[in-house]
């Protein structure tokens, strides 16, 4: 069906990411693989104390690790929105600019603890033009979506937290700012979505939620 065989091509990017990565191979032909539109099931979000937890393993770990942990939990970006940034997309130290899928730029606020974690990784940058920089072959770009999904499992492994994946934060974010900001349009901003829809998919996946906040609804007489 549909949906294994876009398992089976995620497979083989992945596969073929790893041995670009290695310097195995120049390229990744797995990429011109035709896209299957697969049914779009709920969200995912990690269990409630989770993201604290991978927080401070990730504090643990250095401050690449911490870097990309804080910047998955806190912004809602996407992986390759966060493997692939550049310091001139942070020339605001409060937000980065970033462009979606569909050439439309959005700006994404980052708390005091992104803030900090970044202002450590520029001192210490130099001339590199992506925040998550590859030394292989001299630099110049960004790591590779098997290094990135290795620095999370090394954190996920540390505290103890089992299917871990860089989207799954993504899940977590916009569930949660969905629970505490209560409007549909600012996490849509944050989100950068093309539809409103695509946002409303995040109210439907916690329905303990939905109970605890309709337990006491009653009628006035």
């Amino acid at each position: 069906n549909a949906r294994t065989r876009a398992h089976i091509r995620q497979a083989l990017v992945g596969f073929y990411d790893f041995l670009v990565d290695e310097g195995t191979r120049p390229d990744n032909p797995a990429m011109s693989l035709p896209r299957l539109r697969v049914t779009r099931g709920l969200p995912n979000p990690y269990p409630d104390g989770t993201i604290p937890l991978l927080l401070r393993g990730a504090g643990a770990l250095g401050l690449v690790h911490k870097a990309v942990i804080y910047l998955l939990s806190f912004t809602g970006l996407r992986r390759d929105e966060v493997r692939t940034l550049r310091w001139d997309q942070y020339e605001d130290v409060r937000l980065v600019r970033i462009m979606t899928k569909w050439n439309k730029e959005r700006t994404i606020p980052l708390n005091v603890e992104c803030i900090a974690v970044l202002a450590s990784l520029k001192a210490r940058a130099g001339p590199a033009e992506y925040i998550f920089e590859t030394s292989f072959r001299g630099g110049g770009r960004p790591i590779s979506k098997s290094t990135f999904a290795r620095i999370v499992k090394d954190v996920a492994q540390l505290v103890g937290v089992e299917k871990v994946h860089p989207h799954r934060f993504r899940h977590t974010f916009a569930t949660t700012a969905l629970e505490q900001q209560k409007d549909v349009r600012v996490v849509h901003e944050m989100l950068g979505h093309e539809s409103l829809q695509s946002t409303q998919i995040y109210t439907l996946v916690r329905p303990v939620r939905l109970e605890e906040a309709f337990r006491n609804h009653h009628y006035d007489d």
